[in-house]
């Protein structure tokens, strides 16, 4: 694989543990990085713009790329919209040098597994399960939502998906934002650091002690 090509963080978490947050504040710092841009089928809400927010997709154009295998995953949700990730949009990003976030469902994850397992599997945890919670109420708050069959719904969604944490190659835990988005730029950081992503720098270097030392 060509040391000039990004690579791909999945991110997953139990909702309400800060997933989206937390990237978007190392997309925010860290010089070429991205998160994908999920594609779907609803409509636009508010001031969302097509290619930032979302790209927005009718219904025949995402089920004729669903035919052409062009999703790395996708999922119906409520109201029967699709949400999927497009293998040439990301393919795009990754070879132009871009490391890129992929903020997905746990379900999302496993598919994205399944066809890029070379990518790096990240699970954002809250401390616990006590936290999860009045975070969640904050949002509904937030929201103006009071449906307490809402919460708990989301809340023992939560205990199910937090299982699936040992199916992942790295975890952060988000007890604090600042530390923990810390600790997940570090993981794109350590990774820009392996030899195979700077393989041509090394060989550059080396060149200035002698061509024999090149490819030693």
């Amino acid at each position: 694989m060509s040391s000039d090509r990004g690579q791909l963080f999945v991110v997953s978490a139990a909702s309400g543990s800060g997933k989206s947050t937390l990237v978007d504040r190392v997309t925010a710092r860290l010089e070429n990085t991205g998160r994908v841009i999920t594609c779907t089928t609803r409509a636009p809400r508010g001031q969302e713009r097509d290619g930032v927010d979302y790209h927005f997709l009718t219904r025949d154009e995402f089920e004729h790329r669903i035919s052409t295998g062009d999703f790395l995953e996708y999922a119906r949700i409520h109201g029967g919209n699709l949400y999927g990730t497009s293998r040439t949009l990301l393919e795009q990003a990754l070879s132009g040098g871009r490391d890129m976030f992929l903020v997905v469902d746990i379900q999302g994850a496993t598919a994205v597994r399944a066809a890029m397992p070379e990518a790096v599997f990240v699970f954002i945890l809250p401390p616990s399960y006590r936290v999860l919670e009045e975070r969640l109420r904050s949002r509904a708050i937030e929201d103006g939502v009071a449906d307490s069959e809402d919460l708990v719904e989301r809340l023992e969604t939560a205990r199910q998906e937090v299982r699936c944490v040992f199916e992942y190659s790295f975890v952060v835990v988000n007890d604090e934002l600042e530390r923990a988005s810390t600790v997940l730029e570090s993981l794109v950081i350590a990774h820009r650091s392996r030899l195979a992503q700077q393989r041509e720098r090394i060989d550059s270097i080396l060149g200035t002690f002698g061509r024999e030392n090149a490819h030693a």
